[in-house]
């Protein structure tokens, strides 16, 4: 019975994107605290208007849904909103590191055949001379202005990420995480999703 029941993880996970079930979220608690990085705390109705902002922002510099588009910030509210309005422009967010070797972030940017890096004036030196065109998230006009989503297509089975092995044995290469695989993730009812509950996660 115990192993019947622990092998029973089959849940129904909703056929939409995670820009779609954020914004169901922000209808249910558009007020409540969403993101804080000790400095900066917005609420849900915030963070929506702030990632539209940024999906019609590089919408106009020629994203298309599918296109990998890769972020290169430290970890902040702007990290998020940056992450969330990739995915409500049907992007692909390809996350790069400062510390990484310049060779590195050339490869995953070639690889990924990103059109797009998101970066700010601390980050973007980092970048190589040779690579995509760069965004400056924070010399944005705006933030809030634009606060309908833009409208795209994007499905539960599109590619959301896509995350890059280490290379140690050998080029890096990219792993596809889609929309819902993430969804499933975060919609394990395993997972008590109360208000003020912490969840340490994991990876190696």
């Amino acid at each position: 019975r115990a192993v019947v029941e622990f092998n029973d993880t089959v849940y129904a996970v909703p056929d939409v994107s995670l820009g779609e079930l954020f914004v169901r979220q922000v209808a249910e608690t558009p007020d409540a605290p969403a993101v804080t990085d000790g400095a900066t705390t917005l609420t849900y109705a915030q963070l929506d208007a702030r990632a539209n902002h940024v999906a019609h922002e590089v919408i106009g510099r020629g994203v298309r849904p599918g296109d990998a588009v890769s972020v290169l910030l430290e970890r902040s509210v702007a990290t998020v909103t940056t992450v969330l309005g990739l995915m409500k422009a049907g992007a692909v967010y390809v996350p790069l590191d400062a510390r990484y070797p310049a060779d590195r972030i050339r490869h995953v940017l070639a690889d990924a055949g990103a059109t797009l890096v998101v970066t700010d004036d601390a980050s973007q030196p980092h970048l190589p001379a040779d690579a995509a065109d760069a965004f400056l998230i924070d010399s944005a006009s705006g933030g809030e202005e634009q606060r309908e989503a833009p409208r795209v297509g994007v499905g539960s089975g599109d590619a959301a990420y896509v995350m890059y092995t280490s290379g140690s044995t050998g080029a890096p290469k990219g792993i596809v995480v889609t929309h819902r695989n993430v969804a499933a993730l975060a919609l394990d009812p395993r997972f008590d999703r109360s208000a003020h509950q912490r969840v340490l996660l994991h990876s190696p």
